[in-house]
């Protein structure tokens, strides 16, 4: 909403009658299980109400809710509690590290599981119910031998994962490495200006983050037109 993206979380009502959740709440802090409150919702039985983390702390009659708080892109706490409870209806005590378009929650038949991005075969969605998945994890972020930065001679960059059963897949033209990328099998040889990104791919589990290293060659830099920089755009 307002073209912000934030986390989101899904409350499931399993039970055959409707609950009012006004003073029902949601927290991120196990000290403060009281942190958000919930106004006068009526949510029908065998049905699912989502609303942002965004910290916006917005509680409207009808239309979206909003959080005061957000969650953690790493391992966080998130409690449902009815009102006036010390103890949480529902919690995760934490929840797994998070990655941008995957969600994370139970799977149908139990369990919890990371559901793939959304078109996918596993995917899931607000108001729909989870499919089954594979995903229990988020594979490690591959690591390059050289980090980036500016040089002045050709130099070979080796790429590892901490997980050895992860393929490793690389661009080079800047673009978002997907699971069609070239996929890493020996080193590579850095002779101009490169940007290098990459990301591990791991069974069973969430692709990792993608990594960005910028190797700048000077004798390129040096040796660059003068402006427009052959863009006709700028020519006059």
């Amino acid at each position: 909403e307002n073209g912000d993206s934030s986390g989101w979380i899904e409350i499931f009502n399993p039970g055959p009658t409707a609950v009012n959740l006004a003073g029902w709440t949601l927290s991120n802090d196990s000290n403060d299980l009281r942190m958000w409150v919930f106004p006068a919702r009526s949510l029908a039985a065998n049905s699912r109400l989502y609303l942002f983390a965004s910290g916006k702390d917005r509680k409207p009659t009808s239309g979206n809710l909003h959080t005061n708080f957000e969650l953690s892109k790493g391992e966080g706490f998130l409690a449902l509690s009815a009102p006036e409870s010390s103890i949480p209806v529902f919690s995760y005590n934490p929840y797994p590290v998070q990655r941008y378009d995957y969600s994370y929650g139970i799977q149908s038949g139990g369990g919890f599981r990371y559901f793939a991005r959304i078109g996918t075969g596993t995917d899931t969605r607000p108001g729909s119910a989870n499919p089954t998945s594979t995903l229990t994890t988020v594979t490690p972020a591959p690591v390059a031998s050289v980090s980036r930065g500016i040089f002045n001679q050709p130099f070979a960059v080796t790429l590892s994962c901490a997980d050895s059963s992860a393929t490793i897949r690389y661009t080079l033209d800047g673009s978002e490495p997907l699971a069609s990328s070239t996929a890493y099998s020996q080193p590579l040889a850095v002779t101009g200006t490169t940007i290098l990104r990459m990301a591990a791919f791991g069974a069973n589990s969430v692709p990792s983050e993608s990594i960005t290293h910028s190797y700048i060659v000077t004798e390129q830099v040096i040796g660059q037109p003068s402006p427009p920089y052959d863009n006709p755009a700028l020519s006059t």
